[in-house]
């Protein structure tokens, strides 16, 4: 559904405010939309960003791409997604999936970083592979509304898996309850019509769907599912100033992924371990060295499913044989066009797992005996490497984004409260 929101005036005629906009100008990389540049400004309005593009010179030839129309140049647009709702208002549900893989396997179906957008996997059945179990692997909405965390729970309760296994991203900011008490309600939520939210309100819905949905959401937490051993956490190593963040390679770290049991089938991380699927457009490694070190070294799973960095959605294999997957549905633009990853898992340890979307997707092979690849930075700025919303808040002064200190004292407060036992563990 599109909704033209104006002419070529300016910003504030379109959409009201324009307080707290960002805007940059890229190349875009979406072959259904041609043109050399757009720029692209976004805020935070009813349920999420909001795209609001504006032609650049040629203008974009937008009436090839799915969810645009076409107007004159310089005409501005805001995308709205439709409710997950069928016609008459009831709640869209899907008929059960048709098994026709081997009983001895488990069927898994791997998404992450929908950010709100995951209602066009309803909206077009054919793009949800069948399975037994669903993992999504975090970031399911932008800043962790109570009207996004309702979305994505009608849609988990629509979908026809029999297990579904969530962990929360760093932008599902309501799920993490200090965080979001001591920074995150100031900074997104401030000016919110229905905010402020109620975390523990918010954990409680999604605790429920255990029981109403086969919804298991995991944070630092074991499940036993069809003879696998599943473990999740939502926490990733600082990337701004986001929940669930840690300082790479300190204490709290250590002690989170040492908890993991050995013995565990499918490690869920929300963020990729270093040097496997965390290489952002800028260059920046953005995994975690432990993380990498307990996957090879000790847990040893047989799958290791992640997501978070966008850029880096594929399919991974080391040298010693172990499987990663950055299941990252969203692509750098926020676009949800990134095919969910079907696998078999056998239940027979001695057997290995066999990627059913695979060569189409084909894998990644790394050598990481020397330890993970180095950072590359880019100069210059071709490409945002995080969500463009991350700058549209006010930022307090102790929050920075970059440099030896990017943690700053109002994060740090929360990790340290934490891991001392002295807060909730969000």
């Amino acid at each position: 559904m599109v909704w033209r929101a104006g002419g070529g005036g300016p910003i504030r005629r379109c959409i009201g405010s324009t307080g707290n906009l960002h805007s940059y100008t890229y190349q875009s990389q979406d072959t259904a939309i041609t043109g050399t540049s757009m720029s692209v400004e976004t805020r935070e309005l009813a349920h999420s960003p909001i795209p609001i593009f504006r032609a650049g010179t040629p203008p974009v030839q937008a009436r090839q791409a799915p969810g645009f129309c076409s107007t004159s140049p310089g005409a501005f647009y805001k995308i709205i997604t439709p409710p997950m709702n069928s016609p008459r208002g009831e709640p869209v549900s899907l008929p059960p999936f048709e098994r026709d893989w081997d009983e001895d396997v488990v069927r898994i179906v791997c998404i992450s970083d929908t950010h709100s957008r995951h209602d066009a996997l309803l909206r077009d059945p054919s793009l949800l592979p069948a399975g037994d179990v669903l993992i999504h692997a975090g970031d399911f909405t932008t800043t962790g509304t109570l009207p996004q965390m309702e979305n994505f729970r009608d849609f988990l309760r629509a979908l026809p898996y029999a297990h579904k296994v969530v962990v929360a991203g760093n932008h599902d900011i309501t799920l993490h309850e200090d965080f979001y008490e001591e920074i995150g309600e100031e900074r997104f939520h401030k000016n919110r019509p229905d905010g402020p939210y109620f975390p523990a309100s918010i954990r409680r819905m999604f605790r429920a769907l255990e029981s109403e949905a086969n919804v298991s959401y995991l944070e630092n937490e074991s499940l036993e599912l069809l003879g696998l051993t599943f473990w999740g956490t939502p926490w990733t190593p600082e990337y701004g100033c986001w929940a669930f963040n840690y300082q790479p390679e300190g204490d709290f770290c250590r002690e989170l992924y040492d908890s993991v049991p050995a013995n565990t089938d499918i490690l869920i991380t929300h963020g990729p371990p270093s040097g496997v699927g965390d290489l952002t457009v800028k260059g920046i490694r953005a995994g975690c060295p432990v993380l990498l070190h307990q996957v090879r070294e000790r847990i040893r799973p047989r799958l290791h499913v992640f997501g978070h960095i966008h850029e880096g959605f594929g399919a991974y294999q080391d040298e010693r044989g172990q499987h990663y997957l950055n299941a990252s549905t969203s692509t750098i633009q926020y676009r949800p066009i990134n095919p969910p990853v079907v696998l078999d898992v056998p239940l027979d340890r001695r057997l290995p797992i066999r990627w059913v979307s695979v060569p189409a997707l084909e894998v990644t092979h790394l050598d990481l005996s020397d330890g993970p690849p180095r950072s590359h930075p880019v100069v210059g700025d071709a490409f945002p490497s995080s969500l463009p919303s991350l700058a549209l808040f006010p930022r307090s002064r102790s929050c920075h984004t970059s440099g030896s200190e990017s943690r700053g004292r109002e994060c740090g407060r929360v990790e340290e409260r934490i891991r001392t036992g002295a807060g909730r563990a969000g």
